[in-house]
């Protein structure tokens, strides 16, 4: 190990120049792929989060397509009652034409979302900070738009013509963007852009199918199968007049496939800047390979193996790609501290450190061992004519 650290100190003390070079080119080209790495960990992380406070392992998914009627308030609670096998009928129904107002500001990348009044059953209690909606007249705010705007339970806010009390924070990554609110208290809204969630046994939701065909809310109830369909299934035609049912399980599966779907874009990315940052490095290393011909021949002449020589420049890509990812890491944290994190959500912890660590010295090492085993393999004589 001394001798590798001597070697390379010789090689490189009188290049720190190319040496601060190489970990500012290598960090910039690592800080994009870090970027898009963590904006995934918070993808990774809310999924997690979701699993944990929701119940979505008892409820099966039903998404009206446009064109089917969708089933109302009222008409849910008499289905509800005489259909043996359902316990509950859930509603989550986007209003896009509806402002989250605070303190006389609009809050416009709030979501606003209107619930069934028996809609704690699909959240776990530990999910909101305060207490859940128990009156008409309260809300829960999204996490991440409670800390945007500053807003605190015991707050009022606003939404068109309606006041309401901030009772708690939802801390579901699910809603953290979201402002939910009960739908019974908003008079003359209907059931438009919705999904519903059922609990039921087999029994029970068929009987929910055959109730939503004989009805006329829909034509027919699609199964999908997201093992068999995969990124597919985002194709699926939502016009007509039927209803798509996911059970719990295809569910996980289309999340799963919806995070796949984000994160191909993002690894081209993330791979053309880091070959950027490697070619930037590749041509300023030859520079000063070229410039170490003379010293690698005497210590060629002298006996020093070549092996070994190589082998001190993979400690060098070593050094330098550890500082780079602890750079780009540092970059990239400062920017989560800005207003940036407002464009790109991004979360950065211990194992997002590690992996961006791991890969850069993988990587920058391999590069490393290539050009330089392609240098070190010539005789003295070759390199003396080369210079």
């Amino acid at each position: 190990m001394k001798y590798y650290i001597d070697v390379m100190y010789k090689l490189n003390k009188n290049n720190m120049l190319c040496i601060v070079f190489d970990i500012i080119s290598l960090a910039l080209g690592l800080m994009i792929g870090v970027i898009f790495l963590a904006e995934a960990n918070v993808l990774v992380r809310d999924r997690e989060s979701d699993d944990r406070l929701l119940n979505k392992d008892q409820f099966v998914v039903y998404e009206p397509s446009i064109g089917a009627e969708k089933i109302q308030n009222d008409k849910l609670l008499e289905m509800e009652k005489r259909t043996e096998g359902i316990q509950n009928i859930l509603v989550e129904n986007r209003l896009s034409d509806y402002v989250l107002k605070y303190n006389n500001r609009f809050c416009m990348d709030a979501a606003i979302v209107s619930v069934s009044d028996n809609f704690e059953a699909y959240v776990k209690p530990e999910a909101i900070k305060g207490k859940m909606i128990e009156q008409g007249n309260e809300i829960l705010i999204g996490e991440s738009i409670a800390e945007r705007y500053d807003i605190h339970i015991g707050d009022t806010v606003e939404i068109d013509i309606y006041t309401f009390l901030v009772c708690g924070i939802a801390q579901v990554a699910k809603y953290k963007n979201t402002a939910v609110c009960l739908h019974s208290e908003l008079s003359g809204v209907q059931y438009a852009d919705c999904t519903y969630y059922v609990k039921a046994d087999e029994q029970g939701r068929k009987k929910f199918d055959n109730e939503l065909k004989q009805e006329g809310y829909a034509d027919d109830i699609n199964y999908v199968k997201v093992r068999e369909l995969g990124q597919e299934v985002f194709k699926l035609k939502r016009g007509g007049r039927d209803y798509i049912c996911y059970s719990p399980e295809e569910a996980s599966y289309k999340e799963d496939e919806y995070f796949k779907s984000g994160w191909k874009p993002s690894i081209l990315i993330a791979m053309v800047s880091l070959f950027y940052a490697l070619l930037n490095i590749m041509n300023v290393e030859l520079f000063f390979a070229m410039k170490q011909k003379k010293f690698i021949a005497v210590m060629q002449a002298l006996g020093a193996a070549k092996w070994k020589m190589v082998l001190s420049k993979v400690f060098y890509s070593l050094f330098v790609s550890f500082f780079s990812s602890i750079l780009a890491v540092s970059l990239t944290w400062g920017l989560q501290k800005t207003e940036f994190r407002y464009l790109v959500n991004m979360d950065i912890d211990a194992r997002l450190i590690v992996a961006v660590i791991v890969f850069s010295q993988i990587s920058y090492a391999l590069f490393c061992y290539i050009l330089y085993d392609r240098i070190y393999r010539k005789s003295v004589v070759n390199i003396l004519l080369d210079g």
